[in-house]
């Protein structure tokens, strides 16, 4: 998946956290940290605001890697 399509996806529905997910992912093969640690940052709080956040242990466990992620893209 590109980052044009993902892109594309984001604009016709902002709250696809999926996209944000790979958009970030993407950027971390290509060594850009500061759009990775942006995309993942944005598919974090769009996923912890779903209705089953609280009941969802497998939600929270992927938050909880990509969080980790995050603070290793933050130094």
């Amino acid at each position: 998946i590109g980052e044009r399509y993902l892109k594309a996806a984001i604009a016709d529905d902002p709250e696809l956290g999926t996209a944000y997910y790979y958009l970030g992912k993407m950027y971390q093969t290509q060594k850009n940290s500061v759009e990775a640690l942006k995309a993942l940052e944005a598919f974090c709080d769009l996923e912890q605001k779903r209705p089953n956040y609280e009941s969802d242990a497998k939600l929270q466990k992927v938050l909880e890697t990509v969080r980790a992620e995050c603070q290793s893209l933050r130094g």
